[in-house]
């Protein structure tokens, strides 16, 4: 879903049971935010869709206190600076400045689309 308006029409339903806003899709940090919000109001858990940069959604889970679980995406690790850190089942929010979405000089040589 792509407007936190939609997501708000399934929740009128009663038509999903977790919230799965994806930061991305919604055109960044506010429209999640948004869509945690109208899940809360609906007691709704919130899990992000995983398919996207995982750095973000450990900051956003961190600003919510009804984030249920975050998706674990271990072949994004190396393309980043700063992956993700897990410990013990635990996402550990970084403690660094910033989303830590830096992108490794040598990941971008490495899967750069050859023509």
């Amino acid at each position: 879903m792509y407007d936190p308006r939609m997501f708000r029409d399934f929740m009128v339903a009663g038509a999903i049971g977790i919230a799965q806003p994806d930061v991305l899709k919604l055109g960044g940090i506010s429209g999640f935010l948004e869509v945690a919000a109208l899940a809360r109001a609906f007691g709704l858990p919130v899990v992000p869709a995983g398919h996207n940069m995982m750095q973000l959604d450990v900051q956003l889970m961190a600003a919510i206190p009804h984030g249920l679980m975050l998706e674990h995406i271990p072949w994004l690790e190396p393309v980043f600076v700063s992956p993700v850190r897990i410990e013990n089942g635990h996402v550990l929010v970084p403690r660094e400045p910033g989303a830590g979405t830096d992108v490794r000089p040598d990941a971008i040589t490495k899967y750069a689309v050859k023509h």
